[in-house]
């Protein structure tokens, strides 16, 4: 397995009383020849939101709609509810960007 230097990352963050670090990385196979994982963390009052997402293979796109995903649903201040509607915004915009067609991703 050779991992993408650009996929792997490691955070730490402190959340009330509790520190928490986490580590990613991503490989990115042997069909592709681009990965489309987007991580990331984000830190609010209360709590943490870790965020995976996967760009759809085969599909125009699909990198900048996870990151796209990933961005949105850490900046957002509300519950998981909310992070998830303003995730599905992004990759919207990112489908317009695009012209349409497949253009989508997986969000965890």
């Amino acid at each position: 397995m050779s991992l993408n230097p650009d996929a792997t990352d490691v955070q730490t963050l402190s959340v009330g009383d509790t520190a928490l670090a986490t580590a990613s990385f991503s490989d990115i196979g042997t069909r592709r020849s681009e990965n489309q994982d987007a991580f990331g963390v984000g830190q609010h009052v209360t709590a943490a939101r870790l965020v995976l997402a996967d760009g759809m293979g085969g599909g125009i796109g699909g990198r900048e709609a996870a990151v796209a995903a990933r961005d949105a649903s850490i900046a957002c201040p509300g519950d998981a509810r909310e992070a998830i509607d303003d995730a599905i915004v992004a990759v919207g915009v990112v489908r317009t960007d695009f012209g349409g067609g497949m253009v989508g991703t997986t969000l965890l």
